[in-house]
């Protein structure tokens, strides 16, 4: 069933990017396992209901961002993170690409004469994220696995 609702349940950050600035899509499931494995506030396992975002910094690559994907969501394997779990993984473009993740406040180059739109905050690459996190969330309700 799909509910109406969503409700944030916990957050972890990684200021220390313990997983380094480049990431493939294969050791995104490594950051996941390290937040629900951790020795502190460990996020709560919930395969059932739950969905995991994993947000990065835009100083953060991940495999085949700003060329293929602004975001991608998908599983966690069992083997890697001991569960099965839906998450979704979104980049900050602000530095790296904003005119492919962050459109329509910012516009690609590819595009002469259009101009942006005002950014609601102010941050472009943070409202790109807000749309392709709107998107992901939707795709992971219809779609989880």
């Amino acid at each position: 069933n799909i509910s109406r609702t969503v409700r944030l349940g916990e957050e972890k950050n990684d200021r220390l990017l313990s997983h380094g600035k480049k990431l493939t899509r294969l050791s995104v499931q490594s950051v996941i396992k390290a937040a629900v494995t951790a020795k502190t506030k460990p996020l709560p396992i919930n395969p059932k209901s739950g969905i995991y975002l994993l947000l990065t910094a835009d100083d953060v690559y991940v495999q085949d961002f700003c060329q293929n994907v602004c975001g991608f969501h998908y599983f966690t394997f069992p083997s890697i993170v001991g569960y099965t779990l839906p998450y979704a993984w979104i980049g900050n473009s602000g530095k790296m690409c904003p005119g492919t993740c962050a459109y329509p406040f910012a516009v690609p180059d590819y595009i002469p004469g259009l101009k942006p739109l005002k950014s609601p905050n102010g941050d472009v690459g943070i409202d790109g994220m807000i749309s392709v996190i709107g998107h992901e969330i939707a795709e992971l309700a219809s779609n989880p696995l």
